[in-house]
């Protein structure tokens, strides 16, 4: 005794219909299965790609520069203008920046900041002093970086700008190089 299956269309579906169905309903599975792979770099594994968490929980780009990095300066034009910093990136647009040289020098700056893909653009100033602390003018710091497809690093170019007390562009002084930086995270430990 042998028995068949017979497959019967719902009363109004016509094979038109279905075939429609079908191809939305795939559709609709490749294409959220696109959005993930295509905008989540966490399923990348191929490239080992480790995000901060705190930047998915606050909607951000992973590589976003937002938040707190480690920099370091070198100058790649022959003189020793050389330094470190932390260097805050807040999610408004604004900058803070504490460098490695004496207070009296100018170690505080801030500046404004803009974020195309990952290459970002920064607009930079702060207050000079001499030694003994008579302010000597200000400096305009100018960066284009591009931060890491995993989020924890960027590198660019600066360009240190400096004048005297009247606004007046002192050549002289001026530097250019290359910046490095790594992000400092929440779970970092200083030395103990």
């Amino acid at each position: 005794m042998s028995t068949s299956l017979v497959l019967r269309r719902p009363r109004g579906l016509t094979r038109l219909h279905a075939a429609a169905l079908v191809v939305l309903a795939f559709g609709a599975l490749l294409s959220a299965r696109g959005a993930q792979a295509g905008c989540d770099p966490r399923d990348f594994g191929h490239f080992n790609v480790t995000l901060p968490a705190f930047m998915y929980a606050n909607g951000m780009s992973p590589r976003s520069i937002v938040g707190l990095w480690h920099a370091v300066y070198t100058a790649t034009d022959g003189t020793d203008f050389a330094y470190q910093s932390f260097d805050v990136w807040h999610a408004d647009g604004t900058e803070f920046e504490s460098a490695d040289i004496p207070p009296v020098v100018g170690a505080l700056c801030v500046g404004v900041w803009k974020q195309v893909g990952a290459t970002v653009t920064l607009n930079h100033f702060g207050w000079t002093w001499d030694p003994t602390g008579v302010p000597t003018g200000s400096f305009n710091l100018l960066e284009t970086i591009t931060v890491s497809i995993d989020g924890n690093s960027y590198e660019g170019s600066f360009d240190f700008r400096p004048y005297d007390m009247s606004g007046n562009f002192e050549a002289g002084g001026e530097h250019k190089g290359s910046i490095a930086a790594t992000r400092i995270t929440v779970t970092q430990h200083g030395a103990d």
